[in-house]
């Protein structure tokens, strides 16, 4: 059975469509521990995330997976940084089916200098845009 998603807005009804992104190390590399998969079948797997966005940024050749980490020697104890990872994509695979998609993105090994960047945390964003409309609105 497949859940097909619909939303609303200005009285227009939207498909709401799943993509998967699997990030996979194209080829055997000492540096990344092979994933048992449910069927016993080993893999090289990198990460993966869903995203539901109706304009989707979708994996290029050259683009880099993100890295998420909490940085505790930070001021906020449980802030969290961003950065480029040491793969890149070299090439995309997309399978379709009904309400949703899967892309297979085949990644080579390649580090850099990490560029950590903090996120910032959901209630900062949120009272930043109560300042700014307080501020509008005066």
């Amino acid at each position: 059975m497949v859940l097909l998603l619909t939303f609303k807005r200005n009285g227009m009804t939207t498909k709401i469509t799943k993509r998967s992104y699997i990030y996979i190390a194209q080829q055997e590399n000492e540096e990344v521990p092979q994933t048992r998969l449910p069927l016993g079948n080993a893999m090289n797997l990198l990460g993966s995330h869903i995203d539901y966005d109706p304009k989707p940024d979708i994996p290029q050749p050259g683009d880099r997976p993100v890295i998420i980490q909490k940085n505790p020697s930070l001021e906020k104890s449980n802030c969290i940084e961003v950065s480029e990872s040491d793969w890149f994509v070299v090439r995309v695979c997309k399978f379709v089916g009904e309400g949703e998609e899967v892309y297979f993105c085949y990644c080579q090994h390649s580090p850099i200098e990490k560029n950590w960047q903090p996120v910032p945390r959901t209630e900062e964003l949120l009272s930043h845009q109560a300042d700014t409309k307080t501020k509008l609105a005066t």
